[in-house]
């Protein structure tokens, strides 16, 4: 490497005639060291400790937000992940995790009341000694920090009667909710002045799946508001020929009519049910349109039925059956009944071909499907005798024409003799109207509630249950007849305890 560069040396004196003295070769030097000078150790070591010093402040900052972010939201388990607010429904110690909770009372129990809060998806439970005079129905805020609860919906509004509370208490009472393990949340309220109505709408889970309902109440009375006509797309355009099988049956399509629209029949649910598979939503209409029409010839009915888009358990098809010779064979003159559907006694829509393609005979012993179902329809019928009557009035004016055609609506779920008492005690007639008593109505059994059943003999039953009145509790007891496939309460008494 030396002997080429001095070759080069050389080369470039020769070319340019130049020479390197001592004193150039001095000043190349000293230029060449100016610009490769090492920097002052003092400097190196001052710039190495702030970059340390940096670091440490920039990893002990992320370390203090981290401890500070835990100490605020504490890592949530897996079922707490989804929802924001967290509430525990069987603690009540839930309401800890915020400052306020709002929503609607849907149940009071002896511990307290249960709030749910369809937004959130959550319901909680506020206990007794906060909750006092706490109703059904009220629209509360609870504030954590004072323990107080703030009820926002006593009052009537724009011009109804009944406040928003009372309407949404009805509603409760007439679904039973709040006596089922389902879990419900009220979604919407609405008070429909032109109508004279109140809108209440829930939001229900059963098994996992979730059903949207609408119950409507009347501002007046403060009962089921009376049913609307159902709208022309649910409607059949096909038309019952009475000729092709006999006479028209005016008193079974009266009671077939009545059982549609009355909420302890199983027709009445299966008519319910068939409008929301329809129109994916629960209305009060009038189920009336589902019945064809009913003819009689030589003993034999022929019934007819628009389709039910329905899919019935076993259990549900002999509950409908026997429901159907119960209404038909308390006639003396049937001997059989057909079921038909639009014409048909086979209908894709109607799951119905394999139980009932058959006609259905009349026997001197019926074998009912269940009887214990049969008792507590008998049961719900009484008491749904009631309902309906303060479902179809007209400021408190029965829509029946006469006294005796009142004993007749009666006397389909009670004895001559019960159904004489009630006529006398709960209804009055002024200036030739039947005016309904709605402030005072017969105690009746709760089948959701727990009650005794005795048989007395092959016809008939006592069942019995505690009911709680102003006067304490006292003992209700109901007999129980069936004559001629028709189930009925003959007697009810009661007795203080």
């Amino acid at each position: 490497m030396d002997n080429h560069l001095n070759q080069m040396k050389e080369e470039y004196k020769k070319r340019h005639q130049a020479s390197f003295q001592e004193q150039s070769r001095e000043q190349v030097f000293q230029k060449i060291s100016a610009k490769h000078q090492p920097p002052s150790p003092r400097r190196s070591y001052i710039f190495r400790s702030g970059l340390t010093i940096i670091a440490l402040l920039i990893i002990g900052f992320l370390i203090l937000m981290n401890y500070h972010d835990q100490q605020s939201h504490p890592p949530m388990a897996d079922h707490e992940f989804e929802e924001d607010i967290a509430i525990d429904d069987e603690t009540d110690d839930a309401t800890d995790q915020n400052e306020a909770f709002e929503g609607y009372v849907i149940d009071v129990q002896n511990e307290g009341v249960i709030v749910s809060n369809y937004e959130i998806r959550n319901k909680i439970l506020l206990s007794e000694n906060i909750s006092n005079n706490i109703k059904i129905g009220d629209h509360i805020v609870y504030d954590k920090q004072t323990d107080k609860i703030n009820v926002l919906n006593t009052t009537p509004v724009n011009e109804s009667i009944l406040p928003e509370n009372s309407a949404i208490q009805k509603a409760i009472e007439h679904l039973g909710l709040n006596q089922s393990e389902t879990t419900y949340y009220i979604t919407n309220v609405a008070y429909i002045p032109e109508d004279r109505i109140w809108e209440v709408e829930f939001n229900h889970s059963t098994n996992g799946i979730e059903t949207d309902t609408k119950v409507h109440i009347d501002d007046q009375t403060g009962s089921l508001a009376t049913p609307t006509e159902p709208p022309s797309d649910v409607v059949s355009d096909y038309t019952f020929d009475y000729s092709r099988y006999g006479q028209q049956f005016k008193e079974l399509e009266h009671d077939l009519r009545l059982a549609l629209n009355s909420d302890w029949t199983s027709l009445y649910h299966l008519a319910r049910q068939d409008y929301y598979n329809r129109k994916n939503i629960y209305h009060d209409v009038d189920f009336s349109y589902k019945l064809n029409g009913a003819a009689i010839e030589d003993g034999i009915v022929t019934i007819d039925f628009q389709p039910f888009e329905e899919s019935l358990t076993t259990h549900e098809i002999g509950s409908f059956t026997d429901e159907m010779r119960r209404i038909v064979f308390k006639y003396d003159e049937v001997n059989q009944f057909i079921l038909q559907f639009n014409g048909s006694r086979k209908s894709e829509d109607t799951p119905y071909e394999v139980a009932v393609n058959e006609p259905i005979e009349r026997k001197d012993k019926y074998e009912s499907f269940n009887e214990s179902d049969n008792i507590r329809k008998a049961i719900n019928a009484y008491s749904g005798t009631f309902r309906y009557l303060f479902r179809h009035h007209d400021n408190e004016k029965l829509v029946f024409e006469s006294g005796q055609e009142t004993l007749d609506f009666l006397t389909r779920t009670m004895s001559h003799d019960l159904a004489k008492q009630h006529f006398s005690h709960y209804i009055s007639e002024v200036n030739g109207a039947l005016i309904l008593n709605t402030f005072n109505m017969p105690p009746v059994i709760d089948h959701q509630a727990p009650y005794e059943t005795t048989e007395l003999n092959e016809q008939t039953y006592q069942v019995e249950q505690i009911i709680q009145s102003e006067g304490g509790e006292q003992l209700l007891t109901y007999i129980i007849k069936n004559e001629n496939y028709k189930w009925y309460v003959e007697s009810i008494e009661i007795e203080s305890q």
